[in-house]
C-alpha cells in the first residue's frame, strides 16, 4: 500500500516506518532508496521522507529530521514543539468511534469537542505536506529517547510524567503518538474505518497473596504490634483459612463479573523471597500460595512480576524460574514492581531472561501515556540502534495512582477512567489498567472502589 523514498535506510527510519505501518495496522511498506524503483513502484500511495523535496517525482511529502540518519544520544538535544488543528471532517469522524456520544450529557459533549477542536503538540514542525515530521516524532516517543537522557529520577530512579516533554508544559495526558499518525494518514486519504480498533485491558498486580496469611512468626507478630486492629482478622486467617487478599476471592470473582469478548486479561505475582519495606511478598514456599496461583490458570495468564532489585538478573532469574515451576509454563511476560522501568537497563536483562512482552510502560504517580500510545510497540534498543523482539504494552491508569497520588475519590476515578477511555476510544488502541487484590478486597480504604475497576473493564463509557 506503501512506497517511502529516503535517501539511506537508516535502522531508525526502517524501525518506525515499519512499526506505525505495517506492525501497527498490517499495510504492505516498500522502503526505498532508488528514485526510478520508487516511481515505478505499484503501491497507490507514494510518500517522499527526505531532506527536501524531489519535484520530479510523486508523492506525500514528509521532510525527514537529521535526528533520523544520526546513530547516537544527543544529552543535550530537545525538538522543537508545533501545534497541528483538526478540520471539521476529521473531528466527525473520529466520533464515530464513540458510539455512546449521543447518551453523554450536554456538559460532556462539550468537553470532548472542545480537546477535539484545540491544537494538539506535536514535535519537529515542518514546511512540508504535513507540517510536522510524524516518523521523527513517533520516533522520539516509541524509542523512549528522551529516558536516555537525563533527568531529575525520584528516589526509586523512575521517569515521572512531568519530565515528558510534553508534561514540562502542562499538557493534559494524551496518546500524541496516536493523534500524530491519524492526522497523517488522514491527509492520506486512508479512511480511519480501515486500521481502527480498540479493546481493553484489565490487569491486576499481586504484591501480596495474602494479606496475613503465610507470613511467618516473626512478621506477623509484629503485624500485631505495629495495627493491633486487625488481630481478629489474623487470628481468622489462621483458624479459618480466610484471607481478604487471596486472588481466588479477589481476582477470579472480578475476572468472572467483567467478562467479555473484547477483554485481555492479566495476574502479574511478585514471585520475590526477598523481604524489605518495598517487596512484602509472604513466605511464597508452602503450597496455599502455590494452589492460589494454580486456581488462577484456567482463568488468565499468571505473568512475572519483577522485585525492586538492585541485582536483577541474579533475583528475576530465580523468580521466574520459581514461577515457572509453580505454573508449568514459560514465563515471557513481565510488569515490574513498583513501575521501576529504567532505559535501558531493564530491558537489557529482560533479553537475557527471554521476557518477550513488557506491561510497564505507564507512570506511578499519573495517568497517560508515557510512550504517547495505547497500541503495543516493538522496543528499539538505542543503545545498539537496532529494534528488538521485544514488545511493550503501555497502560494509563492505576489504582494506587488515583487513590494515593492523584487522591482522587472512587467516584472521581471513574470520571478519570472515562477521560482517558474517551481518548483511546477516539484514536483507537487498547485502554490498559492496573489494579491490585489488595483494592479488588476493598479493605483497608478501598471499600467501594470495585465499582471503580468494573467500570474501567467496560468497552463503553459508563457515566459515574
Amino acid at each position: 500500500m506503501f512506497a517511502v523514498l529516503v535517501h539511506t535506510i537508516s535502522p531508525r527510519i526502517c524501525y518506525i516506518v515499519k512499526e506505525l505501518l505495517e506492525r501497527r495496522h498490517g499495510f504492505v511498506v516498500e522502503i526505498l532508496e532508488d528514485e526510478k524503483q520508487f516511481k515505478e513502484s505499484l503501491e497507490p500511495i507514494k510518500i517522499q521522507y527526505l531532506k527536501e523535496k524531489n519535484k520530479t517525482l510523486p508523492g506525500f511529502f514528509v521532510q525527514q529530521d537529521q535526528i533520523m540518519s544520526q546513530n547516537r544520544i544527543n544529552q543535550g538535544y530537545s525538538p522543537v514543539m508545533g501545534s497541528v488543528t483538526l478540520k471539521e471532517n476529521q473531528r466527525q469522524e473520529l466520533l464515530n468511534n464513540l458510539p455512546e456520544w449521543k447518551l453523554f450529557s450536554k456538559e460532556e459533549q462539550i468537553r470532548i469537542n472542545t480537546f477535539l477542536k484545540e491544537p494538539f503538540p506535536i514535535l519537529f514542525p515542518t514546511e512540508d505536506d504535513l507540517g510536522f515530521d510524524v516518523f521523527a516524532m513517533s520516533f522520539w516517543f516509541l524509542s523512549r529517547y528522551e529516558e536516555y537522557q537525563s533527568f531529575p529520577a525520584d528516589d526509586c530512579g523512575r521517569f515521572h510524567y512531568h519530565h515528558n516533554i510534553f508534561g514540562k508544559n502542562h499538557q493534559d495526558p494524551s496518546p500524541w503518538v496516536d493523534i500524530a499518525l491519524y492526522v497523517f494518514l488522514n491527509s492520506l486519504g486512508v479512511p480511519l474505518s480501515s486500521y481502527w480498533n480498540f479493546n481493553v485491558a484489565a490487569t491486576v498486580d499481586v504484591d501480596m497473596v495474602f494479606r496475613f496469611r503465610k507470613k511467618g512468626l516473626f512478621r506477623s507478630l509484629g503485624g500485631v504490634l505495629k495495627k493491633p486492629q486487625f488481630i481478629l482478622d489474623r487470628i481468622k486467617s489462621v483458624f479459618y483459612k480466610n484471607d481478604a487478599f487471596s486472588p481466588i476471592k479477589t481476582i477470579l470473582p472480578f475476572f468472572k463479573k467483567i467478562a467479555q469478548p473484547e477483554l485481555v486479561t492479566r495476574v502479574f505475582l511478585l514471585s520475590s523471597t526477598k523481604k524489605d519495606s518495598i517487596n512484602k511478598q509472604v513466605e511464597i514456599e508452602n503450597n496455599a500460595v502455590k494452589n492460589q496461583i494454580k486456581q488462577l490458570l484456567p482463568y488468565t495468564e499468571v505473568c512475572l512480576h519483577p522485585s525492586f532489585s538492585n541485582h536483577p538478573s541474579k533475583d528475576w532469574l530465580e523468580e521466574k524460574e520459581w514461577l515457572e515451576g509453580v505454573t508449568g509454563n514459560l514465563v515471557t511476560k513481565a510488569r515490574l514492581h513498583y513501575i521501576r522501568l529504567l532505559f535501558p537497563d531493564t530491558y537489557i536483562v529482560y533479553e537475557k531472561l527471554n521476557i518477550k512482552e513488557d506491561w510497564s510502560m505507564g507512570f506511578a504517580e499519573y495517568i497517560g501515556f508515557r510512550a504517547g500510545t495505547s497500541y503495543p510497540f516493538i522496543w528499539y534498543n538505542l543503545m545498539k540502534e537496532k529494534e528488538t523482539d521485544l514488545k511493550i504494552y503501555p497502560f494509563q491508569i492505576m489504582d494506587v495512582t488515583c487513590k494515593n497520588y492523584m487522591l482522587a475519590s472512587a467516584k472521581n476515578s471513574i470520571s478519570i477512567g472515562n477521560k482517558i477511555k474517551v481518548v483511546v476510544k477516539l484514536f483507537g488502541g487498547t485502554f490498559c489498567f492496573i489494579v491490585h487484590n489488595e483494592s479488588l478486597s476493598e479493605k483497608e480504604g478501598w471499600h467501594g472502589w470495585r465499582q471503580v475497576f468494573e467500570s474501567w473493564s467496560s468497552i463503553n463509557i459508563i457515566k459515574s
